[in-house]
C-alpha cells in the first residue's frame, strides 16, 4: 500500500536537553548499579572493600538528571498527576522507580542492608525498563516505532554501566574467576549493544526511502560508529587483560589503557541516547508518513 503522506514532513522538537541528560545520567547511573551489583557478587571482586561508594554515587547522578526535568514541570498538580497515572504512563513508572532507585541505594549505603539493595536491585532495573518504553509509547514520532528501540535504550544503559564497572573494579595482579566473569559481562553487553545499534540505524535508512527521502546516514555511518564504540574498546581491554597473566601484573599504561576503554564505552552509551531522544525526535515525526499498513512495525 503506497504510503500517506497527507501533511508535509517537519522536524519536531520531542524533547529536549533536559530528557537527554535524565536519560545518559539516570540511566548510566541504573545501567552501573545493575552490573555492578552482579559484579560484587562474584567472590573476590569486592573483598576488600566492606563499604563500595557505587550506591551513593549512582543516586547521585540519577538525582541530578532528575533535576531539569523537575526544574520544568514546576506545577504541583502536574507532578500529583504524574504518580497518579502508574497503570497507563511509562513516564509515571520512570519517574516512580526513578525515586525508588534513588532513595534506596543512598540508604543501602548509608545502612547496609540485603532489603535495601534488593529493592535498589529492583528499582534500578524497573527505571532502566521504564526509560526504554517511554519514547516508544510516544507513536507520534515515527523514528521512535521501530519496537527494538527500548532494547536499545536498555542495553545502552547498561553498556554505559559496564564502562563505569570497567573503570571501578581496579586493576588485580592477577586473573581470576570473578575477573573472567567481568570481562564476560563487559562484552556480552557490547555485542548486545552493537547489535541492536545497527538494527535501529537499518530501521530509521529504510524509513526513509519508504517515504522518498535522502536518509541522514549511511550503512558506513553505522560501521564506523561500532568500531569506535564497541570493537575499539574490546581491543583496549585486550592489553590490560593480555599483562594479568603477566608476573609483572598491571602497568600504568595498562591503566591508562582501560580508562580510555571505559571513556569510549560511556561516551557512546550517552550519544547513542542523546541520538534517539534529541537527534531523532526530528526524524519524520509523523506517523502518517509511513505505510498505511503493519508491517513497518518491527523493521
Amino acid at each position: 500500500m503506497k504510503s500517506l503522506n497527507v501533511v508535509q514532513r517537519s522536524n519536531q522538537t520531542a524533547w529536549g536537553f533536559p530528557a537527554a541528560l535524565n536519560f545518559v545520567l539516570g540511566g548510566a547511573a541504573a545501567g552501573w548499579y545493575l552490573v555492578m551489583s552482579a559484579a560484587i557478587a562474584v567472590p573476590g571482586i569486592a573483598d576488600g572493600d566492606s563499604r563500595p561508594l557505587y550506591p551513593v554515587i549512582c543516586a547521585g547522578m540519577a538525582a541530578i538528571g532528575f533535576i531539569p526535568l523537575a526544574l520544568k514541570t514546576n506545577r504541583m498538580y502536574n507532578a500529583l498527576y504524574l504518580f497518579n497515572n502508574i497503570k497507563e504512563s511509562w513516564v509515571s513508572r520512570e519517574a516512580l522507580s526513578g525515586l525508588l532507585f534513588i532513595f534506596s541505594a543512598a540508604a543501602n549505603y548509608i545502612w547496609p542492608h540485603g532489603v535495601l539493595e534488593g529493592l535498589a536491585v529492583l528499582s534500578a532495573a524497573g527505571f532502566l525498563v521504564s526509560q526504554g518504553f517511554m519514547p516508544y509509547q510516544g507513536k507520534a514520532v515515527s523514528a521512535w516505532r521501530h519496537n527494538r528501540l527500548p532494547w536499545l535504550l536498555i542495553s545502552a544503559g547498561l553498556y554505559g554501566g559496564a564502562g563505569f564497572l570497567t573503570a571501578s573494579v581496579g586493576f588485580p595482579e592477577a586473573a581470576g574467576p570473578g575477573y573472567i566473569f567481568i570481562a564476560v559481562l563487559i562484552l556480552s553487553c557490547a555485542i548486545i549493544n552493537a547489535g541492536l545499534w545497527i538494527s535501529h540505524i537499518r530501521y530509521v535508512i529504510t524509513a526513509y526511502s519508504r517515504n522518498r527521502y535522502p536518509a541522514p546516514f549511511s550503512p558506513i555511518y553505522g560501521m564506523k560508529t561500532v568500531f569506535v564504540g564497541h570493537i575499539l574498546p574490546m581491543m583496549l581491554l585486550l592489553v590490560p587483560a593480555c599483562s594479568l597473566y603477566r608476573t609483572s601484573g598491571i602497568t600504568w599504561v595498562d591503566a591508562a589503557v582501560t580508562i580510555g576503554a571505559a571513556v569510549l564505552m560511556i561516551a557512546f552509551s550517552a550519544y547513542q541516547k542523546i541520538k534517539v531522544v534529541k537527534t531523532f525526535s526530528g526524524l519524520m515525526p509523523l506517523a502518517l508518513s509511513f505505510p498505511a499498513d503493519r508491517r513497518h512495525k518491527g523493521d
